[in-house]
């Protein structure tokens, strides 16, 4: 299935650096999609419903 999915990067202009950046840029992306502070309780799930996991 060549099926192409269009994804636009939420933090494609953040410089990661160091592991502070690592915390903001994580911060950024948990704000961008509404995920708040929480713990994830299923990544896979989460990445499913970005149209981020594809299983072949």
């Amino acid at each position: 299935m060549n099926e192409k999915v269009p994804f636009e990067n939420p933090i494609a202009d953040t410089e990661i650096c160091s592991f502070s950046d690592v915390e903001k840029a994580a911060k950024k992306l948990r704000k961008k999609w509404k995920i708040g502070d929480s713990p994830i309780d299923n990544v896979t799930s989460l990445l499913e419903s970005r149209d981020l996991l594809f299983l072949l």
